[in-house]
């Protein structure tokens, strides 16, 4: 009779794991749990295949933004540079021009 009983406390022990189971989702699955309200795990195994596909795919994009922005960056720092060499050359230029038109002009004083 006792067997009977302990029997019976199990089985309905059971039950009630297995419905908050079904009651929390696949989730709240525990090792101890029976086996008809375990989680599929080819379910799981691709829905993390998936997300991390995803995840890749997010971040090839993401390099590949990275890269344009950078190209685009290296072309403006090139044109830049090359701007300020040619400021830089023409300023030289007109610093010597200026300097040997007041020589000239010192010379032209001078003579007179």
């Amino acid at each position: 009779m006792s067997g009977d009983v302990h029997l019976l406390q199990q089985q309905l022990l059971m039950e009630k794991r297995a419905r908050e189971v079904r009651q929390q989702g696949a989730w709240a699955w525990r090792a101890g749990m029976p086996c008809r309200s375990s989680p599929a795990p080819a379910f799981f195994l691709a829905l993390k295949k998936s997300q991390r596909a995803f995840c890749m795919q997010e971040l090839e994009d993401m390099l590949l933004r990275i890269e344009r922005h950078f190209k685009a960056e290296v072309a403006a720092r090139k044109t830049a540079e090359e701007a300020l060499a040619n400021a830089t050359t023409s300023e030289g230029e007109a610093r010597d021009a200026v300097h040997r038109s007041h020589a000239q002009a010192q010379l032209d004083s001078q003579v007179l």
